[in-house]
């Protein structure tokens, strides 16, 4: 796209070619079509954030503003949003009446006038006392704490006043108290069980009614909470999830973790709070969300959808009773490339160039397929079911769901300019030779183009300093495949040496293969977890998720000490759960099978004694 076609949407009309440069993320919303008013909010190469438009759900400030005709007020000029500047924000995304986002250190910010109704409140996070031996109750002051094991949690409680140690977020516990934290039921919430991702009941413990899933047996961990305001503010996650992606529909927000799990806040046919259920659990790749309804490409290619599907947007005949949080595949005759997810409407851009569309009518299972030209980027307005699609000889279509005729946008370059004056949102780090990298058809060897550049010099702009030797890199290459070299490249595009020398340079050429789409061989643990520390250290989010799951596929009762200590010394949060929960279930089998071997033992005396006894009445 051409940056400064930006102000050809009214609300960006102020802005001077040079902001307009600046923008490295951009939103435009709050209406249904095109409109001279509306909001944006956008993220500049420095990390301030500015908001500019109607003056609404990041909060009130004080800025001359005018009234305009359809009520409420318009700001004349941006406004700095305070609260989400100099944070590292990377993605903002923005429903109908709440907005998020993400920062590069993976913190998440709510804002907006609903965006208090979508989580469970801070009085319904309840903290109950861990089991301490040797601890005298501190309401009656007679007993010493008993276990309450309820739920998979071992509990203080007090056997003679018969009492939980409890507190709330109003009341917190000392920092020498340990304890876990639970979510109080309320019955205008659904959660969502983290293991099963099934409806939770509740169980009465002490004076709270909490959230639990019986076919689990498991009491539900609080996922997070924020302070009411419509003014942007930092939710409280629990310290075991890392958030690497979101997204959000018209009343609900999904969250993807490092550990392969999408969560869902809102209103979704229900209001629910949880995990989306992956009966199949396949590798997310990515995902996003449309009005009522989510959609999930797999590192396969293949589509998985959820959500309300009374228009057909899920790809395949739904009802109610098959519920809004179960991913379930789309049949589709080729790989997923690209999804757009409209208001009522989804499209798929497949890897023969085809475009798959469904939607937006009551054919619940009719999918039509656009074949007219051979695609390789595809869009939609933000919310709404106006959707776009480049070919490959550069024409801009667009068209509206239900019918997807298609109309030739003559004065569009890309997607999103086919798309002026509606909702959009623009990523200046998205350009077109990123897609086509994922789009072009691999070589006889079966690895990616960009693979033949790899330490060769041939067009290397870029020197990198490893301590066994130089590299030459390729900055389009680095720029389309690191986060790390694109915030570089995009702050200073003058130097051509980048000094590496601290890392190790094996650990860092196969670093670099992952950006160059080389062959790699199957790395060994070692090598996984040395790779899986330098791209969390790089925030290289790809890769993080990539060694992630291999490294729990390659724990064993061989390395996972190591694993352990490793993941302990560098504060690696998520890996240390996974490995304290791998180490529970390791010592659960070994106990399962001593248990077993017991019985068998007990079994054949048993037997023996039957055939004495038996032995000795024939005598």
């Amino acid at each position: 796209m051409i940056v400064e076609n930006l102000r050809l949407w009214p609300v960006l009309h102020h802005l001077s070619k040079e902001s307009l440069l600046d923008i490295v993320y951009l939103v435009i919303y709050g209406d249904k079509g095109p409109s001279d008013y509306g909001t944006a909010l956008y993220i500049t190469r420095n990390g301030d954030v500015f908001a500019c438009g109607i003056n609404s759900y990041c909060g009130k400030y004080s800025m001359q503003t005018e009234i305009i005709k359809h009520g409420g007020n318009f700001l004349e000029g941006s406004m700095m949003v305070k609260e989400l500047s100099g944070i590292e924000l990377k993605k903002i995304v923005q429903s109908s009446e709440f907005g998020a986002g993400l920062s590069a250190n993976n913190n998440l910010y709510l804002w907006g006038n609903a965006s208090s109704s979508i989580m469970l409140g801070k009085e319904y996070i309840v903290m109950y006392e861990c089991y301490t031996p040797d601890t005298v109750c501190k309401k009656c002051s007679t007993s010493e704490y008993s276990p309450s094991t309820i739920g998979g949690f071992d509990l203080n409680k007090c056997t003679t006043c018969d009492w939980y140690p409890t507190y709330s977020l109003q009341s917190p516990n000392s920092p020498q108290t340990p304890v876990k934290t639970f979510m109080e039921f309320c019955d205008m919430v659904v959660v969502l069980c983290s293991k099963c991702g099934q409806w939770c009941s509740f169980v009465a413990v002490g004076a709270f009614d909490l959230y639990y899933c019986t076919p689990c047996n498991a009491l539900q961990e609080s996922i997070g909470w924020c302070e009411e305001s419509t003014a942007p503010r930092k939710v409280q996650l629990d310290h075991s999830l890392k958030v690497v992606d979101v997204a959000c529909g018209m009343g609900f927000l999904v969250l993807q973790t490092a550990s392969n799990n999408l969560i869902v806040f809102g209103y979704l046919g229900c209001n629910f709070q949880g995990y989306i259920d992956n009966l199949d659990n396949v590798v997310i790749q990515n995902f996003t969300c449309g009005g009522h309804h989510l959609a999930v490409v797999t590192n396969k290619g293949a589509l998985y959808t959820c959500g309300d599907g009374s228009s057909g947007q899920l790809g395949y005949d739904w009802n109610e009773d098959m519920g809004y949080t179960t991913l379930r595949k789309v049949s589709l005759p080729g790989t997923t490339v690209k999804v757009c997810c409209g208001l009522s409407s989804t499209a798929c851009l497949l890897s023969d160039g085809s475009v798959a569309f469904f939607g937006g009518n009551n054919a619940k299972q009719s999918i039509t397929m656009l074949k007219q030209y051979t695609f390789i980027d595809i869009a939609c307005a933000t919310l709404t079911d106006l959707f776009s699609a480049k070919t490959a000889s550069s024409g801009v279509y667009f068209w509206r769901s239900p019918t997807p005729k298609l109309h030739l946008k003559v004065d569009a370059c890309d997607c999103i300019e086919a798309l002026l004056g509606w909702p959009v949102t623009y990523d200046r780090a998205l350009s077109e030779i990123l897609f086509l990298k994922q789009t072009l058809p691999c070589n006889k060897h079966g690895f990616s183009h960009y693979a033949e550049f790899y330490g060769q010099k041939q067009f290397s702009d870029l020197t990198l300093k490893l301590k066994d030797g130089d590299f030459p890199a390729h900055r389009i290459v680095l720029f389309n495949n690191s986060a790390y070299y694109k915030k570089l490249l995009t702050e200073s595009a003058d130097f051509q040496f980048t000094d590496m020398t601290s890392h190790d340079p094996h650990t860092y050429r196969n670093l670099l293969k992952y950006f160059y789409q080389a062959l790699v061989k199957e790395l060994s643990w070692q090598d996984l977890l040395n790779l899986y520390v330098l791209a969390v250290n790089c925030n290289e989010n790809e890769v993080v998720e990539y060694t992630f799951r291999r490294l729990l596929d390659k724990l064993d009762k061989e390395n996972i000490d190591e694993i352990t200590r490793v993941a302990k010394s560098k504060e690696l949060s998520a890996l240390l759960a996974e490995c304290h929960a791998q180490l529970e279930r390791m010592l659960q089998l070994t106990k399962n099978e001593t248990s077993s071997n017991q019985e068998s033992d007990a079994t054949k005396t048993n037997q023996n004694d039957t055939e004495s006894t038996l032995h000795i009445r024939s005598s």
